[in-house]
């Protein structure tokens, strides 16, 4: 996955879902954000397995893939 764009297009969307990721889970991976981009543009997921954010940011030229931060 190859994604270049400015501070700005991610800070607001993930902004919107940060609140519901803390740092200390009993899973690890609940601590990050999910990133995923294709056709539809920027997906962000994030979820403390109770509550569960989306944020979505059209964008375009973005290569699919996923990954968490």
């Amino acid at each position: 996955m190859k994604l270049s764009l400015k501070r700005e297009e991610l800070l607001h969307p993930l902004s919107r879902i940060v609140g519901v990721v803390e740092r200390r889970q009993t899973l690890p991976v609940l601590g990050n954000v999910l990133l995923e981009s294709g056709l539809h543009g920027l997906r962000l997921v994030a979820t403390d397995l109770e509550v569960e954010l989306v944020a979505e940011r059209p964008l375009e030229g973005l290569e699919s893939g996923e990954t968490t931060l």
